[in-house]
C-alpha cells in the first residue's frame, strides 16, 4: 500500500466516523432549573450514549458515570436512591477495529481492564494483504456509544492510533 493510499484510506475512515456522528440522534442536554412533576421527589435519568446516570431532586442534580457493566439502583422505602456502579475493574469485552502505526491494520481483541470510560485491551492486528500479524496493546477511551478511540503499541514497537467498536 502506497503512502497516498494510506492517507486516502485514513481520510475516508475519519470522514465516515464524522458523518456517522453527525447523523446519529442526539440526546437532550439537561439544562436550566429542575422542575419535577407534581408529587415526584426524585427523578432518575439514564443516558446510554454518554454512559451516565443522573439523579435530580428539587434542589440538586447528581451525575455518576455509568459504565456498560452491571449497575444497581436501589430505591429505599424512605424514597432515597443508592447507585452502585463499578468504576474500575477487570473485564472481558471483545472488540474489532482499525489500527494505524507504521502500517494500516485490521484488529480484533478484548478489553481486560477498565476505569470509568477508559479501557486497556489486547488485540491481534493484520494488514489488509494478510502479510504480517502483530500483537497490540490498546488504551482506549469510550468516545461515543460503543465507539472507542485509542492509543496503541504493537509488537513491531510502533505507537499508533486505533478506532474500535465493542461487540
Amino acid at each position: 500500500m502506497t503512502w497516498t493510499q494510506k492517507v486516502l484510506t485514513l481520510y475516508v475512515l475519519i470522514s465516515a466516523v464524522i458523518i456517522a456522528w453527525l447523523l446519529y440522534p442526539k440526546t437532550k442536554a439537561i439544562t436550566g432549573p429542575v422542575v419535577l412533576p407534581p408529587g415526584t421527589t426524585e427523578q432518575v435519568l439514564i443516558d446510554p450514549i454518554k454512559h451516565t446516570l443522573i439523579v435530580r431532586t428539587q434542589t440538586s442534580t447528581h451525575t455518576q458515570t455509568l459504565p456498560d457493566r452491571l449497575s444497581v439502583v436501589d430505591v429505599h422505602s424512605d424514597g432515597s436512591i443508592k447507585i452502585t456502579a463499578a468504576q474500575y475493574g477487570f473485564e472481558e469485552r471483545p472488540f474489532i477495529g482499525l489500527q494505524t502505526s507504521n502500517h494500516f491494520r485490521f484488529m480484533a481483541g478484548s478489553d481486560q481492564f477498565f476505569y470509568k470510560k477508559l479501557d486497556l485491551g489486547l488485540a491481534i492486528g493484520v494488514q489488509p494483504n494478510l502479510s504480517s500479524l502483530v500483537g497490540i496493546v490498546q488504551l482506549s477511551y469510550n468516545a461515543y456509544n460503543n465507539t472507542r478511540l485509542g492509543i496503541t503499541y504493537d509488537t513491531d514497537q510502533h505507537v499508533g492510533i486505533g478506532l474500535t467498536v465493542r461487540l
